[in-house]
């Protein structure tokens, strides 16, 4: 009798889902840091591009006008002397931004591989986690997203219009009103029960076209 005590014991109703949760909280947190930091990514990576090359061209435009007006008498060596950093520049400033743009694009792909790794992990923590409840159990809205949430819906009565609280599948419920104490059929069935009705006329219409003849 105590052996089978203890093996009852030994196995509660439903598993023990502590681990599983406190992995998907993690992974989720996980999952949002590493969002974050691409999108920070993404942002300093356009603000690195556009700004260098925006005081960058407004410096050589400054430089060359300077250049232009203030070296008309000079010497050609001076000419060449100072026009050679207005030549070069910006092959530098094209050069120095693709590679801060090759940086971030590293940066950016090792994020993305681990943004795939983690929701990829968090699928397979997900499913472990479905496998061992019952689809039923109310741990599994906590995981579900907007879409798959089943919506609510009001239940007017039929007779009296009165509102007799939410439902998720109004299409198949049925219920006694409180106000007017009258049975509220689905949709469903009042559909089948015309279509029955109006075939029921059709074939007695029928009928007496066939009998008159």
């Amino acid at each position: 009798m105590n052996e089978l005590l203890f093996i009852d014991r030994q196995k509660p109703p439903y598993p023990r889902l502590d681990t599983l949760q406190q992995a998907l909280t993690h992974l989720e947190d996980d999952i949002d840091n590493t969002a974050n930091e691409l999108l920070r990514l993404d942002r300093h990576s356009r603000r690195m591009q556009l700004l260098p090359m925006l005081y960058s061209g407004i410096v050589w435009i400054v430089y060359v006008g300077y250049c232009f007006f203030a070296l008309r008498d000079a010497h050609w060596d001076t000419i060449t002397l100072a026009v050679t950093p207005a030549i070069v520049s910006p092959l530098c400033i094209r050069y120095g931004q693709r590679l801060v743009e090759w940086w971030f694009k590293q940066h950016q792909g090792q994020a993305r591989m681990k943004l795939a790794w983690l929701r990829a992990r968090y699928d397979s923590k997900l499913n472990e986690l479905k496998a061992k409840v019952p689809p039923d159990h109310p741990i599994l809205e906590l995981y579900q997203t907007s879409s798959q949430r089943p919506g609510h819906h009001a239940l007017i009565c039929n007779f009296c219009f009165a509102f007799n609280g939410l439902a998720t599948h109004p299409q198949s419920t049925q219920y006694v009103c409180p106000k007017c104490l009258k049975f509220n059929t689905t949709h469903d069935t009042q559909d089948t029960g015309m279509i029955k009705e109006e075939g029921s006329i059709a074939s007695r219409v029928k009928r007496r076209r066939l009998k008159s003849r």
